[in-house]
């Protein structure tokens, strides 16, 4: 994505933690698989994968699916886009 987008998003990190550092909030369902949170105070977009949640979900060749789709999700919000419009590959799997 970074070759096509790169420039379009701006700066942005992308991390990994194992599990979440609190409760979901109000408007997630479940435990989250990511969170991204915007740029503030001198600090880039991050988005945040978390790992043990998706293990739980997938493995695999599935789990590689499920990494690019939240990644995809992630960054078509940063960008106000469809998942669809970032990665023609979307949900495909």
């Amino acid at each position: 994505m970074e070759p096509l987008w790169g420039k379009a998003w701006g700066k942005l990190e992308f991390g990994t933690e194992d599990v979440p550092p609190s409760d979901p909030t109000p408007w997630e369902d479940g435990v989250p698989l990511a969170r991204m949170f915007p740029a503030e105070l001198g600090h880039p977009t991050r988005i945040v994968l978390y790992r043990k949640p998706m293990e739980q979900r997938a493995e695999g060749a599935e789990l590689e699916a499920w990494v690019r789709d939240v990644i995809t999700e992630n960054v078509a919000h940063v960008l106000a886009k469809r998942p669809e419009d970032v990665d023609p590959d979307y949900g495909s799997h």
